[in-house]
């Protein structure tokens, strides 16, 4: 009888811990125990931190340009990889369209970007900053011209849904050209995704 009821208290305490029951075990056995104090990125998946997006937007010349162009029209693509909720790198591709005078300019440019994001759910700003190449091909004239590159900008970007955002940024960028630095101010507006 001893026996039976020794084997049935051990069954039933063995029964209680597998389950979490206290005061045998602290910690229920099926609900892991949490190390990990690192908040989690609201907007992210932590197991895809790559991202790709485009834009359309518009182009201000501000320094040394020609006055025959008041503005031009942009598409951009960029890729991005989330190294931490805060901090990205990005490489953007960006096709830049001026005319005037008879005149046509395509400005193709490559940037490699670091991106800073303000972490919080809804809306995140963010700041921009890198180096590029920029291209540029004159038509009729045939001339052509490739300078390196720099940007800095502010962003802000608006949750659509899970890894889906809307974002709107402006950038001031730096062309340094043989003899002067053509000044401009990108503005996109467009979608980013995470993979």
């Amino acid at each position: 009888m001893k026996r039976i009821l020794l084997l049935s208290l051990g069954l039933w305490l063995a029964t209680v811990g597998a389950w979490g029951g206290y005061p045998f075990y602290p910690f229920p056995a099926t609900s892991p125990i949490k190390t990990s104090f690192v908040p989690k990125n609201p907007y992210g998946n932590p197991n895809s931190p790559w991202y790709l997006g485009f834009g359309i937007g518009a182009d201000i010349p501000t320094r040394n340009w020609d006055q025959n162009f008041p503005g031009g029209a942009l598409g951009n693509f960029f890729m991005g990889y989330q190294l931490a909720p805060m901090f990205s790198v990005q490489a953007l591709a960006e096709q830049g369209f001026f005319a005037g005078d008879g005149i046509f300019v395509e400005n193709p440019r490559f940037l490699a970007e670091l991106k800073l994001t303000f972490v919080q759910k809804g809306f995140q700003p963010y700041l921009l900053l890198g180096p590029g190449l920029d291209l540029r091909f004159v038509s009729p004239h045939g001339n052509s011209a490739a300078d390196f590159d720099a940007c800095a900008g502010l962003g802000f970007q608006f949750d659509m849904g899970y890894r889906t955002h809307l974002f709107l940024e402006g950038l001031y960028n730096l062309t340094f050209d043989q003899s002067v630095i053509l000044q401009d101010v990108p503005i996109h507006a467009g979608l980013w995704v995470g993979l």
